[in-house]
């Protein structure tokens, strides 16, 4: 049992929850360059060359583009694969650290959910243009699992009770880290502990939950 986006290759092999996150991919740029101001949607970014842009090799985000077959993403994969030591990252943390790095020369197509997270923790940073594509976030449990159900019920729970929205108000909007919440506060650095870490609070939440709605 894990924590894992919904796809329609996983489906075969898993059965999912009911989601409790859904994500569309974003770009995440260098704030207050020249080139951030230029590019307002992903069709600006697809429709030039001198900025780079990227995603994490092999990841669900690299399958979207590969396995579309229409412009501009088709386009996009062909220019990322002509460029592939430019363009692609082995990790998200390291997607994150060449945008901070790039001086706006490099952009980094990610889950909006990340990059929200990424933005709220540096003020370097921002986010361009609306989300495009919608993918669930789900728990992934063995094929004909009794499990499923029950979890489902225990999200859908936490969901009409407000709690996952104030969960992503804590982590994602809110916190001692956030960047909104603290008055001139630069970093050098590039501060990105998402994955798991932050997502451990919500995870033992539904277990909390989901053991009190089964007895």
């Amino acid at each position: 049992m894990g924590d894992i986006a919904v796809t329609r290759a996983r489906e075969q092999v898993v059965d999912f929850t009911y989601p409790f996150m859904t994500s569309g991919l974003t770009i995440l740029a260098r704030r207050s360059t020249t080139e951030a101001k230029s590019i307002r949607s992903v069709a600006d970014l697809a429709g030039q060359t001198e900025i780079k842009y990227g995603v994490v090799a092999g990841g669900s985000t690299y399958q979207f583009f590969k396995s579309h077959k229409f412009d501009p993403f088709r386009r996009m994969y062909e220019f990322m694969m002509n460029n592939s030591d430019d363009c692609f990252v082995r990790s998200y943390e390291e997607g994150v650290h060449r945008v901070h790095e790039s001086n706006g020369r490099y952009m980094l197509i990610a889950e909006s959910n990340l990059v929200d997270y990424a933005v709220s923790q540096n003020c370097n940073l921002t986010s361009i243009g609306r989300e495009f594509t919608s993918t669930g976030f789900a728990i992934a449990v063995k094929t004909g699992s009794d499990l499923r159900e029950k979890i489902s019920r225990a999200i859908l729970s936490l969901k009409e009770d407000h709690v996952l929205s104030e969960l992503r108000e804590k982590w994602w909007e809110g916190g001692q880290n956030s960047c909104r919440m603290s008055e001139g506060w630069t970093d050098s650095g590039v501060q990105v502990k998402l994955s798991m870490e932050s997502l451990i609070g919500a995870a033992l939440l539904l277990a909390w939950q989901f053991r009190r709605t089964s007895k």
